[in-house]
């Protein structure tokens, strides 16, 4: 009798550890985490950490607050405020499970405008990114100004007043100061926008976070 009852107590703790030792994981694609201040949806899980995206818009910014020939993402003013500015809202525990990211800056497939790489903390997805996260219809290919699909709806982003609401990509636009953009209706706007439109394009941060802690 004293067996069975040390038995049945020592498959409680086990029970007990194990939840307490589940680090909050919530690795399942498509599931939703909150990090921050913030709801992030999982795109991707590499091991013990997890590309998440900010499920809805979290502010209005301009990609740059100056005109510049060629808006690659290496010199956008949206990158310096993402790996600075928002990176250090974060505290510091949370800012060590960010982990750092080589990001590529592809060609516009469509206009061939591209910068350098970069290493960033925080980073805006690209359009190959957005293709391939938020389902892929075989469009891209074929070097559309648009991509607009029956996956339009998976790609609407949402501000804080539950308003749809377009957001910046990473990857450049048609002209020297257009950014890609994913519009209020989940279009893909390869052409893009300028970036110092009106208040700003929907913010959408990305990264890589680490599951463990």
């Amino acid at each position: 009798m004293v067996k069975r009852i040390l038995s049945f107590m020592l498959l409680i703790l086990f029970a007990l550890s194990a939840c307490g030792n589940d680090n909050n994981h919530y690795d399942a694609i498509g599931s939703i985490i909150q990090f921050g201040e913030y709801d992030w949806r999982v795109l991707d899980v590499d091991g013990n950490y997890a590309l998440v995206i900010t499920e809805n818009v979290i502010s209005y910014r301009p990609y740059h607050p100056a005109r510049a020939d060629i808006m690659a993402w290496e010199m956008s003013g949206i990158r310096g405020y993402l790996n600075n500015i928002f990176y250090n809202t974060f505290s510091e525990q949370d800012r060590a499970r960010i982990r750092e990211t080589y990001v590529i800056d592809n060609h516009n497939r469509f206009w061939g405008r591209a910068g350098d790489n970069t290493y960033d903390k925080i980073f805006l997805l690209s359009i190959e990114e957005v293709v391939r996260y938020f389902s892929d219809s075989g469009q891209l290919q074929y070097r559309p100004s648009r991509i607009y699909d029956h996956y339009n709806s998976a790609r609407i982003a949402k501000n804080a007043n539950g308003t749809a609401s377009v957001w910046w990509l990473r990857s450049t636009g048609s002209f020297g100061a257009y950014t890609t953009v994913v519009n209020s209706d989940g279009i893909i706007d390869l052409i893009g926008r300028y970036v110092r439109l009106g208040i700003g394009g929907g913010v959408r941060p990305a990264l890589w976070l680490n599951l463990e802690y």
